[in-house]
């Protein structure tokens, strides 16, 4: 989970102000299933070049293929997670589970990335994780589908909305201490509803990111930017 957590709602929040690190680079690390006990290898980012981000907090210029590392899955019983997720003892009655209702699905075929993180974020459920780490996994899902048209545009809005629910549940549920991360993802969930098209609720959620009692200083000027693209009604996810 550990990956997870720099990509929690405080991570979010970094990410805005990340520098530019190292060129990307990647290796092969050995993994075993705690469902199935399967052997096998997997990719995983040592380091990347990232540029600022996009307006809903994807990586600028995060060249090779971090976001699609950041989930794995199986290749017997598609039990799917962080690498950290991997190496944490799963129970019995989520064993059970992914052998029902995940191995069946493309039974011998390696999983798709977006089809992990959705795989992953179902056994988070399960697993009864806090809203904020489901609510990331689905936003990951959506960044990788970025710029796609057709069954997969629909998919990516698909993910883009299970991320605003989990993040409104986040929200209520005050799994997010910290008052200037809390306007941040009053923000993204406005931002996520522009992206999907619903140009009434994002003006409601880029008000109450506008309203938060503290917010970091650069936040009113986003908010006033995405706001007028709402009420356009445009919804570019290019951005």
């Amino acid at each position: 989970m550990k990956i997870l957590l720099i990509l929690s709602l405080m991570g979010i929040f970094l990410l805005v102000s990340l520098q530019p690190v190292l060129a990307f680079t990647c290796g092969e690390i050995p993994v075993q299933c705690p469902v199935c006990g399967k052997e096998f290898q997997t990719s995983q980012t040592m380091s990347m070049t990232t540029f600022g981000s996009y307006k809903d907090f994807q990586k600028h210029g995060a060249i090779g293929s971090f976001y699609e590392f950041i989930h794995i899955s199986c290749p017997d019983c598609h039990f799917a997670g962080t690498c950290d997720d991997f190496k944490e003892k799963v129970p019995e009655d989520i064993k059970q589970k992914v052998l029902k209702e995940l191995k069946t699905v493309q039974p011998g075929k390696q999983l798709d990335d977006v089809t992990e993180c959705e795989f992953a974020a179902r056994i988070y459920q399960w697993k009864k994780e806090k809203n904020n780490v489901i609510a990331n996994t689905y936003l990951i899902a959506g960044y990788l589908l970025k710029g796609e048209k057709g069954e997969k545009e629909t998919k990516r809005k698909q993910m883009q909305k299970s991320a605003i629910a989990y993040f409104i549940k986040a929200l209520e549920n005050k799994e997010i201490e910290n008052e200037e991360s809390q306007a941040v993802v009053r923000y993204l969930v406005g931002e996520l509803y522009r992206r999907v098209g619903d140009f009434d609720n994002s003006l409601l959620w880029f008000g109450k990111a506008k309203n938060s009692p503290k917010k970091p200083d650069w936040l009113p000027d986003l908010i006033k930017e995405q706001e007028e693209m709402s009420r356009k009604k445009d919804a570019n996810n290019d951005i």
